[in-house]
């Protein structure tokens, strides 16, 4: 990690577990970011603890490559990975203690892209695999993700127009 503010400034190295695959800030806190590998595992780390400190969490996403991570737009806890092993998962990882919310084979291959929509439907995630399609899953029709974030405005879905 490089602070492009300090000139000359030496990058913060953090060792993970096997080669890099995503990383992405935390929404609900700024100083933090979550990095996941090669061999499933995700690991979150605060900048502020500098090069080298302990993770805030350790988490055993997927037995394959986590290839993809995001924070819901809403639920700044809620976090999301998706992996080769066809995948996506939603974790809750409030007090970084990560459990499991739900897990969704959304039939787009193994797994090499994924997102939250943005403001306007922050419940959507798209995702991209090696069958050549996109899915967009409408997680909040999971009752697991629903009663996690009661409150939360249900976002108007609309019909594809075939």
């Amino acid at each position: 990690m490089v602070d492009v503010r300090v000139p000359d400034g030496n990058p913060l190295r953090w060792e993970l577990s096997a080669d890099s695959e995503a990383l992405c800030w935390s929404a609900g806190n700024p100083t933090a970011f979550v990095a996941s590998s090669e061999d499933g595992m995700v690991v979150a780390l605060d900048a502020r603890g500098g090069a080298g400190s302990s993770p805030l969490y350790r988490l055993a996403a997927h037995e394959k490559p986590t290839t993809c991570l995001g924070f819901c737009p809403a639920v700044p806890n809620l976090l999301m990975t998706a992996s080769v092993d066809k995948q996506v998962k939603l974790w809750d990882v409030s007090n970084n203690q990560p459990g499991l919310v739900a897990s969704e084979a959304i039939n787009a291959g193994a797994i090499f892209a994924a997102t939250f929509c943005g403001p306007d439907f922050p419940f959507l995630i798209a995702a991209g695999g090696d069958k050549g399609s996109l899915v967009v899953w409408d997680t909040l029709a999971v009752p697991a993700v629903a009663k996690r974030c009661t409150g939360a405005a249900r976002p108007k879905v609309y019909e594809s127009q075939e």
